[in-house]
């Protein structure tokens, strides 16, 4: 395994911008110790854009459960390292969502993650249903204005797929309420939210394939210390692809500015 120490203690100390526009999160469910005596963990990391779309890695944070306690010891954390206002949070879909919310955001108006709305396609539609599930989800982001997305969810609903899953299509219906902030705010402002979401969705799927490659782990600081390493490298391809002469273009239309690489000791 990489030394991921330098990384990791970054990523739980570094100093933090005052402001984000928004701050996506997700939660890595992973198994630590062997046969009887393993138990579940949850690792919620996070990454926020500035408002000229620069991400950073907002930090990894251990738990037992996804609740309020650890909400709130996240809200404490990012304070404590410098934030003082974030506009928008996405990810945190848990019971008690909006006193959750309340405990880590600030004053954060909540979002949906298309993480979240990828899951809820993975676990309500069958395999081949998936694909015009994710096709409709997509189409939630890209959407101009609500009244835009909750036609579009009506003719979806109609269709041989969400006639199928109606509760799938009642969860949409609660995520364009959610995204009513997201529809009021400024072309630019969207874009930008728009890119930040796909990137942690990119995050969050770089954490899935490196957790299943290595199973089990032995600890919990060895479970923490891959999460560290594989978030950090996939920040680092992020701010590559962007400031790639070949894709730099695209990537700063849509709201995204070239930043250096992160390294374990930048953190």
């Amino acid at each position: 395994m990489p030394k991921t120490n330098a990384g990791l203690a970054g990523l739980l100390t570094a100093p933090l911008c005052c402001r984000y526009l928004l701050a996506v999160f997700d939660d890595t469910h992973i198994a630590v110790g062997q046969g009887e005596d393993a138990c579940n963990q949850v690792l919620r990391w996070g990454l926020g854009t500035l408002l000229d779309g620069q991400l950073e890695l907002l930090g990894v944070w251990q738990s037992a459960s996804t609740d309020e306690t650890l909400s709130a010891r996240i809200s404490e954390d990012l304070q404590l390292r410098g934030v003082e206002e974030i506009r928008f949070v996405a990810g945190l879909q848990s019971p008690g969502f909006e006193r959750a919310q309340d405990a880590l955001c600030l004053g954060a108006e909540a979002l949906p993650s298309s993480s979240h709305l990828s899951l809820q396609i993975g676990t309500k539609l069958r395999a081949q249903d998936r694909e015009a599930g994710s096709d409709f989800s997509a189409s939630l982001f890209s959407a101009s204005t609500a009244e835009r997305a909750g036609a579009a969810l009506a003719k979806f609903a109609a269709s041989p797929v969400g006639v199928k899953c109606p509760e799938l299509v009642e969860g949409w219906r609660l995520a364009i309420q959610q995204l009513s902030p997201f529809y009021a705010s400024a072309p630019r402002i969207r874009r930008v939210v728009r890119n930040a979401d796909a990137a942690a969705m990119q995050l969050s799927r770089a954490m899935r394939r490196a957790v299943n490659r290595h199973g089990c782990f032995y600890s919990l600081e060895a479970a923490t210390s891959l999460v560290a390493e594989t978030l950090i490298r996939a920040e680092a391809r992020l701010s590559a692809r962007a400031a790639s002469p070949a894709t730099g273009p695209r990537y700063r239309g849509a709201g995204v500015s070239a930043r250096s690489g992160v390294s374990a000791a930048g953190l």
